[in-house]
């Protein structure tokens, strides 16, 4: 229980004030013991080029490991949920979505930021033993949880509250991890511009128009009634969505069915990625505000 009793005051920490318990983590250049007269974990230039490179590496280290946190434990894990109709032949409406998603969405980054906390506290070791030999791991615990507590937990409650917030990266960043990685050309065939008559084919006309920036128009909330708009005949939208010479077979149905999980999954991705964009920045935040907050 000793290490609760010396954990130190978080306002010590902000105003930089002296510890009485410094003097084990600075040692003197005279035989590396005895005591200093601040409380500063800082090095020599040397030290100090080092620890950026170590922050460097943590940076990379935290990227990897969020990616894998957001593979195995995503919005990706609500495709189903999303696709289910809440009565029969009626799918969710953009007014109603926090009230039957936000509690999933909720519990489920719950895990991620339980699995993150416990990354960012030990990636905040690494750097700290590795750059500066300090290993007082109950302050390092202490602090990491404070700051990491109130800033990724207050950006995660306003962008799952608010998810249009979401937008800021998923429609930046997220659209262009799709263009690299996703094939969207393919899917944005969809598209059709109300201004050719269907029977007129583009590539027979040797124009080619790429329509997946229409991605960009969708989010979760809005999805549905955004889809069933492209796909009926709405006057006021230059597009619609026709899907007759992208998916095979005969039934309509089970072509327009095919067509919204697909572009359903591409919305999510984005999403996804928008999400990871504000947590990962937030997590960065927390980790240089608590090796500062340590060695300063």
């Amino acid at each position: 229980m000793s290490v609760f009793y010396d954990m130190p005051n978080p306002f010590d920490l902000f105003t930089k004030k002296e510890k009485e318990n410094i003097d084990h983590h600075n040692p003197t250049q005279e035989g590396m013991t005895g005591t200093v007269s601040n409380n500063t974990l800082a090095g020599s230039p040397d030290q100090n080029i080092a620890l950026a490179g170590v922050l460097v590496a943590a940076f990379f280290i935290l990227v990897i490991f969020m990616g894998l946190i957001y593979y195995f434990n995503s919005s990706f894990a609500m495709l189903t949920s999303l696709l289910t109709p809440v009565l029969p032949g009626k799918y969710y409406r953009e007014t109603e979505f926090n009230q039957i998603f936000g509690g999933k969405f909720a519990s489920n980054y719950f895990v991620i930021f339980i699995i993150l906390w416990l990354a960012v506290f030990g990636i905040n070791i690494l750097v700290l033993y590795t750059g500066l030999g300090y290993t007082d791991y109950g302050t390092i615990c202490y602090v990491t949880t404070l700051y990491f507590f109130g800033i990724v937990g207050s950006t995660m409650a306003m962008i799952n509250n608010i998810p249009s917030l979401v937008e800021v990266f998923e429609n930046t960043i997220g659209y262009s991890v799709l263009s690299w990685f996703s094939n969207t050309k393919d899917l944005s065939r969809i598209f059709k511009n109300k201004m050719y008559s269907s029977d007129i084919s583009m590539n027979n006309l040797g124009i080619s128009v790429n329509n997946d920036f229409l991605l960009t128009t969708f989010n979760l909330p809005n999805f549905h009634d955004h889809f069933d708009a492209l796909t009926g005949d709405n006057s006021d939208l230059g597009f619609k969505i026709d899907v007759q010479d992208v998916y095979e077979g005969e039934n309509i149905t089970d072509k327009l069915t095919q067509a919204r999980r697909d572009l359903l999954e591409v919305v999510l991705q984005k999403y996804t990625v928008g999400h990871f964009m504000w947590i990962l920045l937030a997590s960065y935040s927390s980790m240089l505000m608590t090796l500062n907050s340590i060695t300063t």
